[in-house]
């Protein structure tokens, strides 16, 4: 991915290189799925190494399975480390919760609250945003 951050920050772009694992079970109703991820985000100053972990778990509110037209719950917690070599290590945790509908088979709306604490090793800095997705599965 290219992130053209110059435009609306006042950072520099970035290239950045992902790569993820994701593992995802249903003993029950409830799902539970682990994310794995890693990621190389290229600057003309330097190089940040991120390791992700993300845990989420997810259920239909009604019924035992999700059919079109119903609601479901959407949970997750993921910590992030974030490596540079001029600097110290920064770790990050994002707790999200979702309601979610699914309005055709492959057509998702979900809305919610991700509250992040950044930096908590060093300066805490906590922010609480707001979320609205539209999810299409081709």
């Amino acid at each position: 991915m290219y992130r053209f951050r110059e435009n609306f920050e006042d950072k520099s772009n970035e290239l950045r290189f992902t790569q993820q694992y994701n593992y995802a079970h249903r003993p029950n109703i409830v799902r539970f799925g682990h994310r794995f991820r890693t990621e190389q985000r290229i600057t003309t100053n330097n190089t940040v190494h991120g390791f992700r972990y993300r845990f989420t778990i997810d259920l239909p509110l009604s019924g035992e399975k999700l059919d079109v037209g119903e609601p479901y719950f959407v949970a997750n917690t993921e910590s992030l480390l974030s490596v540079v070599k001029a600097s110290t290590p920064q770790l990050d945790q994002r707790f999200t919760t979702q309601i979610g509908w699914l309005w055709t088979k492959s057509l998702k709306f979900q809305t919610g609250l991700e509250y992040r604490f950044e930096n908590y090793n060093q300066d805490t800095k906590e922010i609480l945003f707001i979320l609205t997705s539209v999810i299409l599965k081709l």
